[in-house]
């Protein structure tokens, strides 16, 4: 599962739009449309995506485009969500 825009800390993350998502084997390519104000980007991942204070860093990429290696062998599904960042 995969969402974008959500909050951090008290102040909102600039907004994030044409996420797609590409399948490969083993992979899954990430890729958004850049934010004019975001010097940067998070990708989080959780297996509880109910729960805000389990979101985990993944990665963070200054580009807007991100690989996820799929064979994560876990016993719970992974949720993932995209952050744009600003200074």
């Amino acid at each position: 599962m995969f969402e974008s825009n959500h909050t951090v800390g008290d102040r909102p993350p600039p907004g994030l739009s044409g996420l797609k998502l590409t399948f490969q084997k083993n992979q899954i390519l990430l890729n958004w449309e850049k934010i004019g104000t975001a010097t940067a980007y998070r990708v989080e991942y959780t297996s509880n995506p109910g729960d805000k204070s389990s979101w985990k860093p993944l990665a963070s990429p200054s580009a807007n485009n991100f690989i996820i290696d799929s064979t994560f062998t876990g016993d719970s599904a992974r949720f993932y969500r995209v952050v744009g960042l600003s200074n």
